[in-house]
C-alpha cells in the first residue's frame, strides 16, 4: 500500500531518479492514477513500462487531462463551446501527433492504443480560457495516485507526462509530494488536487474548457491496436527504451557524467560475457565510474546485491563517497571494515535475496577474507562481486575470496597480473572468466585526451661503495639459495629467498645519492604554483629530504608529508596542495586509486620492480586538470658504483631499473630522446637484454 512508502517532500531530477524513487512505487501500489499535465505523449511508457505492468495486473485505471497540440491562432479560434470546425481542427492536429508518435515510438504508441481500447486509459483535452477570453494552453501539472484502501499521494510541479519529463535523460524537473495520511495539512493538499481534477474532468472548473477527444481520433487510435497482450507490449516497449537513451549510466541530472565510448564498449562486452570479466583499464580512464554504471544496472534491472571490495581505507572512503553521491539514500549502504565492525546479523540480512530493499555492501579485502565475514554472507547468484584493484584478491591472505559463490562479477585494475605469481594470476583470470576487451591502455587514454601528455626525464644515481658491497653480498646469497633449491620450480616457495630479495631491493630504493638528486631537481625546476609529488620509501627518507629542502627559503612552508604515519590531517593537506601548490612527500598511500588530478610534477625516488606499482604511480600524475597542460616525471636510474668490477652484479642492478624507464619513456612526448639516453646507459654497461616486457602500455 502507498502508506508503507516513505515519500520525500520534494523530488529534484538533479538529485533523484524520478521513476525509481516516485513513479515506480506509486504505480505498483495504486489502482487509480489521475493526472493533469501540459503535454502528454506515449513516450512516457518508455519510462514507466515495468511499473505499468503491475498497475494493469491490479486492474488500475488512468485518467489524463492534457493540452491539445495547437498553435496560438488555433487556440484563440476556439471561443464558444466546441464547434464542428474546432473538432476538425483538433482531429487534424491529433492525426499529425499520432503519425509522429508512430515514427518516434511505435511500440509505446501501440501500447497507448491498447490501453485506451481496454478502457484502462482515458484522455480528455483541456484549454485554459472560456468563451469570453482568449484560449491558452493548460499548463497546470499535478497528479494523484490512490491505492485500494483509499490512501492517496498527490504531487504538483514542473513535470510533464512525457519521456523528457520523467526520464533521467530529459529536462530538469522538480515537484512537491504530499500524502493523505501523514498530517492534516498534507491531507488538505491532496484533497485540493483531487477536487481540482474532478472539476476539470467534468468541465466544471472556471476558466478551463474541457472536451473529449473526437470520436474520429479515438477510432484512429484504436485502429492501431495490436494482437499482442498488454504484458507483451510492455516487454516490447522495454527494448524501445534502450534505443532511445543511453543504456549505461551512473549519475542522473542535467550535469551527470556521461559514459565514454571505451567504457560503453567494455560494458557491452561484459554483458555479452554473461556479466563477468576483468576490466583492464589504465589509471585515470574511469574504472570506478564504469563499475558504477554496472552497479546501477545490476541493482535496478537485475535486482542484484553489489558487494564491493577495496584494498585500503583510503579507497574505502573514496568508494563510499561515490556510492552515496550516486544513489542519494535510495540504496541502503552497509559498510564493513575500515573502522566499521563485522555485524553478523546485518551481513546475513543485507545479503539475503528475499530482503525487499535495494542495498549495497562495501568492505575491504582484509575484512572480507575473515571467516566471520565469509560465513555470514548469503552467497549466491544474486551477489554482484565488484573487486577494485583486483590483483589484491590473489594474495595468500585473500585467495579464499576466489572460492565463493557469486553471480555477476567485475575485477578492476590497470595491471591485473600479479608480479611473479602466475598461479594466482591464472586463478583470478579464471574466476572472472577472462579479460573483457578492449583493454584500455595508457596510449589510448592519452590519444583520447582522457589523460594528459607528459615529459619524462631520467637521472643516473650511483650506489656508494657500502651500498655496492651490500648488493654484491646479497646477490651471492640469493644465487646460492637458488642453486641449492634448484628442484623447486616456483622461486616464491624457496624459504628465506623473499627476505633476501627484499633487502637487496631496499638498497636501490634508499640509495643515498637520491636525496641530493631530488634536491637538485627541485632547485632547478620548482615554482611556487607547481604541485610536486615525491615518491619515497619510508619515513626516514621523508625526513631526510624534508630537512634538506627546508634549508632553502623557497621551499619553506611548501613541503608537506603525506603518509599514514604523519600527524597531519591528510584531507586538509590535499586541499591545501590542490589549491595553492606545494611539494608532497609520499610513501605508499597514493599508489592505488587515490585521485589528486592537480599533480603536475613527480619525482620517483623509490620504486619496486613490480610494474603495477610504478605504472600506478605514473597514472597519479597524468590525470587531467584545468590548471595543467602537461605533466613532468623525473625518475632515478640506479647504476653500479663506478669502481665496481663485477659485471654480472652490475647487470642485475640495471636490468630492472631500465625496464621501468623504458616503460615510462614509451608514451612520453620526448620518447625518442629519452629512449636514446637509456640506450647509452645500456651500452655503457654492456647490457643487451632487460627484465620484463617494457613495451606494455598498461
Amino acid at each position: 500500500m502507498l502508506n508503507s512508502i516513505d515519500f520525500l517532500p520534494t523530488y529534484f531530477k538533479t538529485r533523484n531518479e524520478l521513476y525509481y524513487e516516485f513513479y515506480k512505487p506509486c504505480m505498483e501500489n495504486s489502482v487509480k492514477y489521475d493526472r493533469i499535465t501540459g503535454y502528454f505523449g506515449s513516450s512516457v511508457f518508455l519510462v514507466i513500462n515495468e511499473a505499468l505492468r503491475t498497475f494493469v495486473i491490479n486492474k488500475g485505471k488512468i485518467r489524463i487531462l492534457c493540452s491539445p497540440a495547437l498553435s496560438d491562432d488555433d487556440l484563440n479560434a476556439i471561443k464558444s463551446g466546441y464547434s464542428e470546425k474546432d473538432e476538425l481542427m483538433i482531429i487534424q492536429h491529433l492525426d499529425e501527433v499520432l503519425e509522429q508518435m508512430l515514427l518516434d515510438y511505435p511500440n509505446s504508441t501501440l501500447l497507448l492504443s491498447k490501453l485506451i481500447a481496454a478502457d484502462i486509459l482515458e484522455i480528455k483535452l483541456a484549454i485554459y480560457g472560456d468563451n469570453t477570453e482568449a484560449q491558452r494552453l493548460m499548463h497546470d501539472k499535478a497528479g494523484v495516485f490512490t491505492d485500494i484502501q483509499g490512501n492517496s499521494v498527490a504531487f504538483r510541479g514542473s513535470i510533464n507526462e512525457t519521456f523528457k519529463g520523467v526520464s533521467a535523460f530529459g529536462n530538469s524537473e522538480s515537484f512537491d509530494a504530499f500524502t493523505s495520511w501523514d498530517n492534516p495539512k498534507d491531507e488538505y493538499r491532496v484533497d485540493l488536487v483531487k477536487d481540482h481534477f474532478e472539476k476539470m474532468w467534468n468541465n466544471l472548473e472556471p476558466h478551463i474548457s474541457t472536451f473529449n477527444i473526437p470520436d474520429t481520433s479515438i477510432k484512429k487510435i484504436k485502429s492501431f491496436v495490436s494482437n499482442l497482450e498488454i504484458s507483451e507490449l510492455i516487454e516490447e516497449v522495454k527494448y524501445e527504451l534502450f534505443s532511445k537513451k543511453e543504456k549505461w549510466f551512473a549519475e542522473v541530472g542535467v550535469n551527470a557524467r556521461k559514459v565514454k565510448p571505451h567504457q560503453e564498449l567494455i560494458l557491452n562486452n561484459w554483458e555479452n560475457n554473461n556479466w563477468q570479466g576483468l576490466f583492464e583499464m589504465c589509471t585515470g580512464s574511469g574504472k570506478t565510474f564504469t563499475a558504477l554504471c554496472a552497479i546501477r544496472e545490476a541493482i535496478y534491472q537485475r535486482n542484484e546485491i553489489p558487494l564491493v571490495l577495496v584494498p585500503s581505507k583510503l579507497l574505502f572512503i573514496q568508494w563510499y563517497n561515490e556510492l552515496i553521491k550516486l544513489f542519494n539514500d535510495e540504496v541502503t549502504l552497509l559498510q564493513v571494515g575500515a573502522g566499521h565492525p563485522i555485524d553478523a546479523s546485518k551481513l546475513k540480512m543485507y545479503s539475503n535475496p528475499k530482503l525487499n530493499i535495494k542495498r549495497c555492501i562495501l568492505t575491504t579485502y582484509q575484512t572480507a577474507s575473515k571467516s566471520q565475514f565469509i560465513d555470514n554472507i548469503a552467497w549466491g547468484s544474486h551477489i554482484f562481486y565488484v573487486c577494485d584493484e583486483v590483483h589484491n584478491i590473489g594474495s595468500p591472505q585473500n585467495i579464499s575470496l576466489l572460492s565463493v559463490n557469486v553471480g555477476s562479477r567485475i575485477g578492476l585494475s590497470a595491471t591485473p597480473k600479479r608480479y611473479f605469481d602466475d598461479l594466482s594470476t591464472n586463478k583470478i583470470i579464471e574466476f572472472f572468466k577472462g579479460i573483457v576487451l578492449p583493454k584500455y591502455l595508457l596510449s589510448d587514454a592519452i590519444r583520447d585526451g582522457v589523460l594528459c601528455e607528459y615529459f619524462y626525464e631520467v637521472t643516473e644515481v650511483e650506489l656508494n661503495t657500502n651500498e655496492q658491497e651490500k648488493w654484491n653480498r646479497l646477490t651471492n646469497e640469493i644465487n646460492k639459495k637458488i642453486v641449492i633449491n634448484k628442484d623447486i620450480t616456483n622461486i616464491n616457495d624457496i624459504k628465506g629467498l623473499d627476505r633476501l630479495l627484499f633487502e637487496r631491493a631496499d638498497i636501490l630504493k634508499k640509495a643515498e645519492f637520491k636525496i641530493t638528486v631530488a634536491e637538485n631537481i627541485l632547485l632547478k625546476y620548482y615554482q611556487t604554483n607547481h604541485r610536486w609529488l615525491i615518491y619515497l620509501d619510508d619515513t626516514e627518507q621523508v625526513i631526510e629530504l624534508k630537512n634538506k629542502l627546508l634549508k632553502h627559503s623557497i621551499f619553506k612552508g611548501n613541503v608537506f608529508e603525506y603518509h599514514t604515519n604523519t600527524d597531519n590531517d591528510l584531507d586538509q593537506t590535499i586541499q591545501h596542495f590542490s589549491t595553492n601548490g606545494a611539494i608532497l612527500l609520499s610513501i605508499n598511500c597514493l599508489d592505488e586509486g587515490v585521485d589528486i588530478p592537480s599533480i603536475d610534477h613527480a619525482i620517483i625516488l623509490s620504486s619496486s620492480k613490480n610494474p603495477r606499482q610504478y605504472i600506478q604511480r605514473r597514472g597519479r600524475v597524468l590525470r587531467k586538470h584545468k590548471d595543467k597542460n602537461f605533466a613532468y616525471i623525473f625518475d632515478c636510474i640506479v647504476v653500479p658504483n663506478s669502481l665496481e668490477e663485477d659485471l654480472e652484479k652490475s647487470l642485475s642492478i640495471l636490468r630492472g631499473e631500465i625496464a621501468r624507464s623504458m616503460t615510462f619513456a614509451e608514451n612520453a612526448k620526448n620518447s625518442k630522446l629519452i629512449r636514446s639516453k637509456i640506450q647509452v646507459i645500456m651500452n655503457n654497461n654492456n647490457i643487451t637484454d632487460i627484465e620484463g616486457d617494457y613495451g606494455t602500455n598498461e
